[in-house]
């Protein structure tokens, strides 16, 4: 499935995912790989001291990787995964957000509370990954997300296209803010 921003497909990204169960059982990184995510959706009781293991283990064996990160679900409690996920801002640089269905919004919430815990840091890659349409795109980099994983049967420049449709927020969210005299200018 390919990786796209904004204005296009990422082709440089080769990734491969891992389950905790499978880092702990020594599978191999391969050798072309430039990014790792961990996929830690399934795990409704999260050892820490086992995501921050495996994700040393994943920093340490490879010098070529460019991004390590996570797979969250979108209707994660982050409750529960805040102190895991305190300790592994610092491993990390990649955080994606699979959204299963398509009226479940509630990874739109959970990036933003991501962002409000005190070790976040601005260099997160922010992916969106899931029931991906279209319409929902300019909303996800409203949000905060910048890359989006697209399914390549469903990949059509209306894609890229999608961020132009919406020119102008009636929510207050991009506000510019004008100079006070702005309106005696013209």
């Amino acid at each position: 499935m390919p990786i796209i921003n904004q204005q296009q497909a990422l082709t440089d990204i080769q990734s491969q995912t891992f389950t905790v169960a499978e880092l702990l059982e020594n599978q191999p990184i391969a050798t072309n790989i430039n990014e790792v995510l961990l996929d830690i959706r399934q795990y409704a009781d999260i050892d820490s001291q086992k995501l921050i293991e495996c994700l040393e283990k994943i920093k340490n064996q490879s010098s070529q990787l460019k991004n390590i990160g996570i797979i969250l679900a979108g209707d994660v409690d982050l409750q529960q995964i805040e102190p895991v996920l305190s300790k592994i801002l610092l491993i990390i640089n990649v955080i994606v957000i699979d959204f299963a269905v398509f009226r479940d919004g509630r990874g739109y919430s959970l990036i933003k509370a991501i962002r409000q815990l005190t070790n976040f840091h601005q260099q997160i890659i922010w992916r969106a990954m899931g029931y991906i349409i279209p319409d929902t795109l300019p909303l996800l980099a409203k949000v905060g997300f910048s890359q989006f994983v697209i399914a390549d049967e469903l990949l059509t420049k209306d894609y890229f296209n999608a961020f132009d449709v919406i020119r102008h927020d009636y929510d207050g969210g991009k506000i510019k803010q004008l100079p006070m005299f702005s309106s005696l200018v013209n």
